[in-house]
């Protein structure tokens, strides 16, 4: 996920969940603040099968759902 994210090997040791929504997590990493991605849901810790929910979406509504999370970040005045 940090490749996919274009981040820094030696700074980027994990992609950070910048929001969830429904049964989506919008990710990303901190070299790299203009970068999202929406993957499915964590599963809860002793769910089966212990996966990801499926989260087929389109191009634009992956791009609005990030444009969602960041107004949210910008509504209570935090800006990542």
């Amino acid at each position: 996920m940090i490749n996919a994210l274009d981040g820094v090997v030696d700074d980027d040791m994990v992609a950070h969940t910048y929001g969830r929504a429904g049964h989506w997590e919008v990710l990303s990493v901190a070299s790299q603040t203009n970068q999202r991605m929406v993957i499915g849901k964590m599963p809860k810790l002793g769910d089966f099968p212990a996966q990801r929910i499926d989260c087929t979406l389109s191009k634009e509504q992956s791009e609005k759902l990030v444009e969602a999370m960041e107004i949210l970040w910008i509504q209570f005045g935090l800006r990542m």
